[in-house]
């Protein structure tokens, strides 16, 4: 295969099909449920093309999680760093962050599918995610630091809390057990800091 079929904008049209499909099929049946043959019947690939483009369901499967790193990473996590180095609102960059979080519920669900894939099956998207939650934390340690300051020593600390809330307010609006007021929680946070 030459350079230029890899990446031509048929190859990368059809490979983004797949994605698309493998994404919706794994968000409604699972991981494990999801079969090659299910994402080639979904895309409206043959099989042979899928196994073109992804010889296995692991190739699949990290590519997914690659392009829902990117996602969550863009969409959200940068807007930490230049909300806080522009000065916004404590209040503001909170109440923005949280409702970017589980006002998606697709990607949050689909988090929550490749983080049990990573953790019950897959090392090799175990060691990706750990590298992505290394990369968050540390756009947390930002907006950390503009909740309090570099120098503050609870600055770092507080990096890890604010994901493993972000990872909370995921959990609880997949469940939906309560309705989140953002605001809310958003005005409570910045009373805290």
């Amino acid at each position: 295969m030459s350079l230029n079929e890899k990446t031509s904008p048929g190859r990368i049209n059809k490979r983004q099909i797949i994605l698309d499909a493998a994404t919706k099929l794994m968000m409604e049946k699972g991981i494990e449920q999801t079969t090659l043959g299910d994402i080639a019947e979904e895309s409206g690939l043959s099989k042979g093309t899928l196994y073109y483009y992804y010889p296995s369901k692991a190739d699949l499967v990290y590519d997914v999680t690659m392009r829902h790193f990117k996602v969550v990473t863009t969409d959200i996590m940068n807007y930490i760093i230049d909300a806080t180095n522009s000065g916004k609102a404590n209040q503001e960059i909170s109440r923005r962050v949280i409702n970017s979080v589980i006002g998606e519920y697709t990607r949050s669900k689909l988090h929550l599918y490749l983080l049990q894939e990573a953790v019950l099956n897959n090392e090799a998207l175990k060691v990706r995610f750990q590298e992505t939650y290394r990369e968050w934390r540390s756009i947390c340690y930002v907006w950390a630091t503009g909740l309090l300051s570099e120098e503050d020593p609870r600055s770092k600390p507080l990096s890890f809390i604010l994901l493993a809330i972000l990872d909370g307010f995921v959990t609880q609006s997949i469940i939906g057990a309560e309705h989140l007021d953002i605001d809310e929680i958003a005005n409570c946070m910045s009373l805290l800091f």
